[in-house]
């Protein structure tokens, strides 16, 4: 379910779960931090500070800090922030209004003030340019109406009672509605920017808080997972598990992955964080005895009421947290194939696995990286359920425990949230904490995420392609006599590759007129000038009697389309012509065989450019054809610089 919220810039990261319309807080000024806001003379967020702005608990409407600002007397344009800067473009576009709270304190002002207040907010915007939009300078001004509750029958003029007595404070809110300019800005503007004038004849203060952007619909925020790790790293300073770290982001999971915290004495606000939680990772990159150092450090770990994955075998002991009857691990073992016990269970959805005898195989570790591990000895898993074991010898490599239970007769250790053991991180020393699975192994410990997650907080990455919305289409060709039908999230059948529901892709094309079909899909992607960039999907023909005469070719737009045949970066791509598509079940990095499979965005190209992964699909044909196809894991891949 999708709700009204206040939403914090800070909190705004890579995916989102739904959409909602909310007031977006582009500035709360708690914690002393000025949120990227600037003095616009000084040009630069290192150039606010004391003595002009400072911190205070006088003026605040939205928590337990505002800013105070002090400029002096006279015209001064002060509080300054650029939107782009915080990634709130989008915020603007889809919002009406700026507003601030504001705090007149009496004892802040000269006894001999006659005037004070907001003289204009300047607005500039791409497409708008700059532009006054109210004050004390007129309520409407260039399109955008300004209202006042601090002084509505004089809007923009501080109320100036009893200057330099102390003892009276008035707050209220200035409000720019802005939704009459909005047309004359693009779609995907790449600046837009605040700065508050204020204008005084003597010296005094204003209190600023709660700034936000007034209706916005954004995205919720993406499942916050707390990677718990000692940190423990390579010759370069990175983290031997920064693989997981990465393999989570890229599904657009808020990670944090703190370095400058490990949790080996947990704090109450690193407690406090476990538990505002959505999951808890606690890495194979850590030593179990600073962990479970005795019995209140152990049982503060097990209450914790947040889903947990466990990937070191040594902290389940029952010298340690409790969840398996065994003191004994088995280090450094040579990796083996995974026995498939559960295996309708959500965590295996997507895993290829083989019928052996009474088995059920599947190859989950990427040798090349790690050839050893660590297990517990043991077969048991007591109160909980087993969900996979090794080939070998039958131990434990999967099982789950629910909330409310301990993890084995005989303990007193209950576990608070619903838990999961699923070793994983490779061996010993240098090889502790390291991504050593494989496609199969990472699909599986994805799922496992999805699986522990709470239903309403499951991240939608887009390019799993089961969420229609984070996508857009148009005709590529105008003379097309036919568009495809999309259905996302398709699954009743997937590419051998994908994961999950797919898309399903399908016309008729009747051979007549221009004889074509030819569409884009395309969704807003991030990209880094310099950077080298290839694509990855998983694609399967489901067409009775395989494609004919067929196209599906990928690459990046560096403008958003608005008409069609729109300039486009050529990355790779399936075409019948050249070999490739027909009957195929695989993927387009290992099958693809147009373009070269890479480009490079030039490094001179704006930043603030928004570029675009882009799938051109379609069909030339003066005969009746059909096209069924599933395409999944459509996705940007950025491979760094040379």
């Amino acid at each position: 379910m999708c709700k009204k919220f206040i939403y914090l810039f800070s909190a705004l990261l890579l995916s989102f779960a739904c959409t909602g319309y909310a007031d977006v807080v582009i500035g709360d000024w708690e914690n002393g931090s000025y949120d990227a806001w600037i003095d616009w003379g000084g040009g630069t967020i290192e150039s606010i500070g004391a003595p002009k702005y400072t911190f205070s608990e006088t003026g605040a409407t939205l928590g337990t800090s505002a800013l105070k600002v002090s400029p002096g007397s006279g015209w001064q344009q002060n509080l300054s922030i650029k939107l782009a800067d915080i990634g709130m473009l989008d915020a603007f576009k889809t919002g009406t209004a700026f507003a601030i709270d504001v705090t007149y304190n009496s004892e802040d002002w000269d006894p001999n003030t006659t005037y004070a207040g907001i003289y204009t907010l300047s607005l500039n915007a791409e497409g708008y340019g700059w532009n006054d939009v109210g004050g004390t300078k007129g309520v409407e001004l260039n399109g955008v109406v300004f209202s006042d509750t601090l002084n509505p029958d004089s809007p923009g003029n501080i109320p100036l009672t009893d200057p330099g007595v102390p003892g009276t404070t008035v707050t209220g809110t200035w409000t720019w509605d802005y939704s009459g300019i909005l047309d004359s800005i693009p779609d995907a503007p790449t600046y837009v920017e605040f700065i508050i004038a204020t204008n005084s004849d003597a010296a005094g203060a204003y209190y600023f808080d709660n700034a936000r952007i007034v209706g916005a619909e954004l995205p919720e925020p993406a499942p916050k997972i707390v990677w718990v790790s000692e940190w423990n790293a390579d010759a370069n300073g990175v983290p031997f598990d920064q693989g997981w770290i990465d393999l989570l982001a890229a599904q657009g999971y808020e990670v944090d992955a703190n370095t400058a915290g490990d949790y080996t004495e947990v704090s109450e606000g690193e407690l406090a964080n476990l538990e505002a939680a959505d999951l808890i990772i606690v890495s194979r990159n850590s030593n179990s005895g600073n962990y479970a150092g005795d019995v209140n450090e152990i049982t503060l770990w097990n209450s914790v009421d947040t889903p947990l994955i466990l990937m070191s075998a040594y902290l389940t002991r029952n010298s340690k947290w409790q969840w398996i009857d065994s003191g004994t691990t088995n280090q450094g073992v040579p990796t083996t194939l995974m026995d498939v016990i559960a295996v309708d269970h959500p965590i295996f959805e997507g895993v290829t696995t083989e019928a052996v005898d009474s088995m059920n195989l599947a190859y989950v570790i990427d040798d090349m990286i790690s050839a050893e591990t660590t297990e517990i000895a043991s077969t048991d898993v007591g109160n909980g359920t087993l969900l996979a074991t090794r080939m070998d010898n039958g131990n434990i490599w999967i099982a789950e425990w629910e909330a409310g239970v301990t993890g084995y007769e005989g303990t007193d250790q209950v576990l608070a949230g619903k838990r999961l053991y699923f070793a994983a991180g490779g061996g010993q020393g240098q090889e502790a904490g390291v991504m050593s699975f494989n496609e199969d192994g990472q699909t599986m410990f994805l799922n496992a995420i999805e699986y522990l997650l709470p239903a309403d907080s499951v991240s939608t990455n887009p390019a799993d392609m089961e969420d229609a919305s984070l996508w857009s289409d148009m005709p590529y060709d105008a003379n097309q006599v036919v568009a495809p039908t999309f259905t996302f999230n398709y699954t009743d059948d997937k590419p051998s590759a994908g994961s999950g529901g797919c898309l399903r892709v399908q016309w008729v094309n009747p051979g007549t007129d221009s004889q074509v079909v030819d569409h884009l899909l395309y969704r807003a992607v991030d990209v880094e000038p310099g950077h080298t960039y290839t694509v990855t999907a998983s694609f399967k023909d489901i067409t009775p009697g395989n494609i004919k005469n067929f196209w599906f070719q990928v690459g990046l737009l560096d403008e958003i389309p608005t008409s069609t045949k729109p300039p486009f970066h050529e990355i790779n791509g399936f075409n019948e012509w050249l070999g490739c598509g027909p009957g195929l079940d695989g993927t387009l990095q290992d099958d693809g065989c147009r373009y070269d499979g890479f480009y490079t965005v030039p490094a001179d190209t704006d930043p603030n450019t928004q570029f675009f992964l882009a799938g051109q699909i379609g069909q030339w044909s003066d005969e009746v054809l059909t096209v069924d196809v599933l395409i999944d894991d459509f996705d940007l891949v950025d491979l760094g610089t040379e």
